[in-house]
């Protein structure tokens, strides 16, 4: 009962402030009693919120968004104790939001999970059924059983296939910037829609640079392979010509090598991934990856397939 008490209290503490006498004068029990009136009323607006979106709610064929929001949130309402038990949001909400909102509990949790299911329903309405299950089919042929949310693979899509390609701004700048567009022109400029899906624009930014990285490397990798071999032969014939113990000429075809490489990834880079990868971290990205894994490595290897 005390952990009902003291969420009713905050509720009063956190909402009620303003409209009502001050928390600092109010007895305790008459802001208990304001608390849980705050709790009837956001209790009644996300049963009135639910309804309103229910009716043309789409899982778009994903099973655990089905399960949580057409299954589970009715179960909520039905076994919610605004007395005994207010804090209790009963329900594990699996199909995941764009959003964190593991700090909330109770009515607040769920009704914004219900708030956040809407406008994930709003965004989505933006595109044909049919559009929708094409981009998450080529994003995870198993959607329909996984547990992953089907907006951001769509929002993701969305947004790099209309990001600008301009090398002065960050992956961060170009996607909010694309996000803020997208809003505008087919959404009205629903600022509430923009600030949700706002918080994916971190994940969305890591996966293109992880996407953009992958696709470079492997350019990165054949370029620099092909010219180990003959980097390395070249400093084979050097070192090998030297007249000192071979320890020492290993220890010098590995420094050599390996400071070869790392100038080779640094090249590169200034050559291509600047223009698409311009933070300079990705230039030690390069050159490090060059240096430790080609370099290094790869001249332990050629090492163990030569003889001086």
């Amino acid at each position: 009962l005390m952990e009902a008490v003291l969420f009713c209290i905050h509720e009063y503490e956190d909402f009620g402030e303003g409209r009502l006498p001050s928390k600092d004068r109010l007895p305790a029990r008459q802001a208990y009693a304001h608390g849980l009136s705050i709790v009837k009323d956001k209790t009644a607006q996300a049963l009135r919120t639910y309804n309103e979106i229910i009716p043309s709610f789409s899982n778009y064929g994903s099973r655990c968004l089905y399960d949580t929001f057409v299954k589970g949130i009715p179960e909520f309402f039905k076994w919610y104790d605004v007395w005994f038990e207010p804090q209790n949001a009963i329900l594990t909400l699996d199909y995941p939001l764009l959003k964190d909102i593991s700090v909330l509990e109770g009515i607040d949790k769920i009704h914004e999970y219900i708030r956040c299911i809407g406008l994930e329903q709003i965004f989505l309405n933006g595109f044909s059924a049919e559009h929708v299950n094409n981009v998450l089919s080529k994003y995870n042929p198993y959607w329909r059983d996984s547990i992953d949310n089907i907006c951001e693979p769509v929002l993701t899509y969305t947004l790099v296939k209309d990001m600008e390609n301009d090398p002065m701004k960050g992956i961060r700048e170009r996607l909010s910037f694309a996000l803020d567009k997208l809003i505008q022109n087919h959404y009205e400029g629903n600022r509430e829609l923009g600030d949700y899906l706002s918080s994916a624009i971190d994940n969305i930014a890591c996966f293109y640079a992880i996407f953009t990285c992958d696709r470079f490397l492997i350019l990165h990798d054949s370029a620099i392979l092909f010219l180990e071999e003959r980097v390395m032969k070249t400093i084979w014939k050097l070192i090998n010509s030297l007249d000192v113990k071979s320890g020492t000429k290993n220890l010098l075809f590995l420094a050599l090598s390996t400071m070869g490489c790392a100038l080779l990834g640094a090249v590169f880079w200034l050559l291509t991934g600047s223009w698409f990868l311009s933070d300079k971290i990705w230039f030690i990205c390069f050159s490090g990856y060059s240096a430790v894994f080609i370099g290094y490595l790869g001249g332990i290897i050629y090492l163990f397939k030569h003889d001086y």
